[in-house]
């Protein structure tokens, strides 16, 4: 590895966070306490990054600053290298999540054993680092609460990123999206838990009718029950029904849906998901696609019918 190059200010540091899928509709303040400890590593062509399960005490939370590497986990059924990391992309969440359980933050994940990685640069690869040993000085911090409940619900979407993608190229609107940018789109979609709820009643006489809140679920952390904008929900475990003012859809363990995704207009009356018990979805909502689409005009000349390709003027 050359030697550690600079690390750009603060300021530029929370600049380029913002941009980042991730961390994108958080503020400044909500991602300064990680920007003062970040510091950036090069790392030259084809050097292995980690190819063992992360480890909390080893491996850091990496951001890409500039460059790609390839991330191969042995679950991935697309061809090598087809998931990339490239700028904004985030590696290392296992050891967040481990970091989690052994606070005993009641949003960490249940790890499971998860399949080996190899992780490798692909070319000259500039990547900006969290060690280990400051995890407690960001997370605890009263300023990263916001930036961990992120972070923590993207584990699980890492894990089973392969099987998500493959529910998504099953479907009309992204058959003709390339497997690269799938998992790009999937580093804007949290996974969420979901218990037995009740919807809330509206007032029966509002004094003024009010504007809808921005429910995407990436503001909410882990709990998805206040998520009433249009989203697909990839099912990782138990049921969900998610019902809008046309249709409802009941969606099983590996199940793929959700009504109103690709309408052109909001929804009028687009109701949260429900579980009858506990469950975890992959949640992708229209906001998140929109946001890709803005950043990648390409994908929605991509998108199938009803795919929101006329819907956005990037």
């Amino acid at each position: 590895m050359a030697p550690k190059p600079p690390t750009p200010d603060k300021a530029s540091l929370i600049r380029f966070l913002l941009t980042c899928p991730l961390f994108q509709r958080l503020t400044e303040p909500d991602v300064e306490p990680l920007a003062e400890r970040l510091q950036m590593h090069h790392y030259e062509d084809s050097t292995d990054l980690f190819s063992r399960v992360a480890t909390p005490d080893s491996t850091p939370l990496r951001l890409v600053a500039h460059g790609q590497a390839s991330w191969e986990p042995s679950n991935s059924s697309e061809q090598k290298g087809a998931w990339m990391l490239t700028t904004g992309s985030c590696f290392g969440l296992s050891a967040i999540n481990d970091w989690a359980c052994a606070k005993k933050i009641p949003s960490a994940w249940p790890a499971p054993d998860p399949a080996p990685v190899r992780c490798n640069a692909v070319g000259p690869l500039w990547v900006l680092e969290l060690a280990p040993q400051h995890f407690d000085d960001v997370f605890m911090h009263p300023q990263g609460n916001a930036i961990c409940s992120r972070l923590l619900c993207m584990f699980p979407t890492g894990l089973n990123a392969p099987r998500v993608v493959a529910a998504l190229r099953s479907t009309p609107q992204f058959s003709r999206v390339t497997t690269p940018k799938l998992y790009r789109l999937l580093e804007r979609a949290p996974t969420l838990a979901y218990g037995p709820m009740q919807l809330e009643q509206p007032p029966e006489e509002p004094e003024e009718p009010e504007e809808p809140e921005d429910d995407d679920p990436q503001q909410l952390g882990l709990e998805g029950k206040s998520v009433t904008s249009p989203a697909l929900y990839y099912v990782l475990e138990g049921q969900l029904t998610v019902s809008n003012d046309e249709q409802t859809v009941s969606l099983g363990v590996g199940e793929l849906g959700g009504p109103g995704m690709f309408d052109d207009s909001p929804q009028a009356n687009q109701f949260a998901a429900q579980a009858t018990d506990e469950a975890r979805a992959v949640v992708l909502t229209q906001a998140s696609l929109l946001d890709q689409i803005r950043t990648d005009p390409g994908l929605a000349r991509a998108l199938g019918p009803r795919g929101l390709s006329k819907a956005v003027d990037p």
